[in-house]
């Protein structure tokens, strides 16, 4: 369910020299922060991210999967 309370708008910068990814999102709470991550291992089917969010380490492994119709 969605709960607008705890979404996340933004908007997103992504460096290809760099592979780094800069997103800045706002909330209704407590208005507009930054995400800086380090995209490495891009592929054309995954990624990995590493990047600190408020106060919190981030590491994301992202795969593409394809899905039958």
């Amino acid at each position: 369910m969605y709960d607008p309370t705890h979404s996340l708008q933004g908007q997103y910068t992504f460096d290809t020299a760099q592979n780094t990814l800069q997103f800045i999102y706002y909330t209704t709470q407590s208005g507009p922060d930054t995400l800086k991550a380090q995209i490495s291992d891009l592929t054309s089917t995954s990624m990995n991210m590493e990047g600190v969010l408020k106060n919190d380490s981030l590491r994301l492994e992202l795969v593409k999967i394809n899905r039958a119709n």
